[in-house]
């Protein structure tokens, strides 16, 4: 069997990185010829970013079907120097994508299919979309940047394979701009299976959409179930992490409240990183931090997990980092710092859990819940559901497709 796994972002988020694995896992689980299709260009083709995906056999890695000008490292920084320069250069590289597909898509010419012409040649046997977040960002050019990428590589792979299954693989959606709404309504119901990975999601979809569309747990949960390793004998720590937010300065007042209190209680602070792609650096607010800290990096999982293990409390702005942390036997707070339907998963599966906001949400009620009876409780109970059993859905598509 032969698989075409499409969208692939980049390691470099934790939290991207364990859905991506667990999808490569699954789809090895049947199949020992994967593709992968990932979101960067042929210009920027130098996978430094899969430090975790790359570490899998009897995978075969392609570049996206446009060019992408994204700052990865220092090389890329000097080649696309300036924001408004790499956004002029990605507006035009989308553009062009989207004229090479309308026109493959009516002369069917090889040539509009640029370097990626030779997937024409390829047969597979399955399609798995990696699942990502749908959302509009208030204004056009926002739009077409962020969003135009989740779609472009799904145009080509449906002009390419029409007729091949599709599994559009957990994502989410919320606010949805007029275009994507009309992409995924001429798109998605030609797929096998679109799997909302939260009930936000999945509402969403039935009261915009008239195509059936699944839930399932979030692939991390897969991931994590045979990762779970609990200590409640926890040393006397508190992590958290740090995420450029609307209100700079009120949210970080907010968490300097919070780890202060903790820090006159003796505990010892750790920040800990889920991200370490160069265009979402937060050094800058590291400097912002009033209470010592030590500062745990890494660009393994494992070793993000051995960090959560180790520490009582949690105050995270990520959503996977409070997965991650809720997994290991952690209390977590966890402060959405945005209104993505993501959030969701949390609350889907622990009962009555908070979500605090930046700024809004005050500094007593987080410390609050963090010494609460209930954040116990909403630990234990998310640990269960992590253990209480595996959907694995990608492999059991690709298993009803085999047979």
């Amino acid at each position: 069997m032969k698989v075409l796994i499409v969208d692939f972002w980049s390691d470099g988020n934790i939290g991207d990185a364990i859905m991506q694995c667990e999808i490569l896992e699954q789809s090895l689980d049947v199949s020992n010829d994967i593709h992968v299709i990932s979101c960067f260009g042929y210009n920027q083709f130098q996978l430094n970013a899969f430090n975790e995906s790359l570490q899998f056999d009897n995978v075969t890695w392609h570049p996206s079907s446009f060019d992408t000008f994204i700052k990865l490292d220092s090389f890329t920084e000097k080649q696309n120097t300036g924001r408004v320069f790499r956004l002029i250069r990605t507006f035009s590289s989308l553009v062009m994508a989207n004229l090479r597909n309308s026109l493959y898509s009516i002369t069917k010419n090889r040539l509009f299919l640029g370097k990626l012409s030779y997937l024409k040649e390829e047969k597979f046997d399955a399609i798995v979309f990696n699942g990502r977040n749908y959302r509009d960002f208030n204004s056009f050019l926002k739009n077409y940047i962020n969003n135009q990428p989740l779609l472009i590589n799904q145009i080509f792979i449906n002009n390419l394979f029409p007729d091949t299954p599709k599994l559009n693989a957990g994502f989410s959606t919320w606010g949805l701009d007029a275009n994507v709404k009309k992409f995924i309504a001429n798109t998605w119901h030609h797929y096998t299976d679109n799997v909302a990975r939260e009930k936000f999601s999945l509402a969403y979809m039935n009261d915009n959409f008239d195509f059936d569309v699944s839930y399932k747990k979030d692939l991390s949960f897969d991931y994590l179930s045979s990762r779970t390793n609990i200590s409640y004998k926890k040393v006397k720590k508190i992590a958290f992490s740090l995420t450029a937010v609307s209100d700079i300065d009120g949210y970080i007042k907010q968490v300097n409240n919070v780890l202060m209190y903790f820090c006159n209680k003796g505990y010892e602070i750790v920040l800990i990183e889920q991200v370490y792609l160069a265009h979402e650096n937060v050094d800058y607010l590291k400097k912002l931090i009033n209470v010592p800290f030590i500062n745990l990096s890494s660009k393994k999982i494992s070793n993000i997990l051995s960090f959560y293990k180790e520490c009582e409390l949690v105050l995270s702005t990520r959503m996977h980092g409070s997965i991650m942390a809720l997994s290991q036997g952690c209390r977590v707070a966890s402060i959405a710092y945005d209104d993505g339907a993501k959030w969701c998963i949390l609350k889907d599966d622990i009962h009555q859990y908070p979500i605090f906001t930046p700024v809004k949400s005050s500094s007593d009620d987080i410390i609050n819940y963090l010494e609460s009876e209930a954040s116990i409780l909403h630990s234990h109970s998310f640990v269960e559901k992590i253990e209480s059993g595996q959907q694995k859905y990608v492999s059991q598509f690709l298993r009803n497709i085999n047979s």
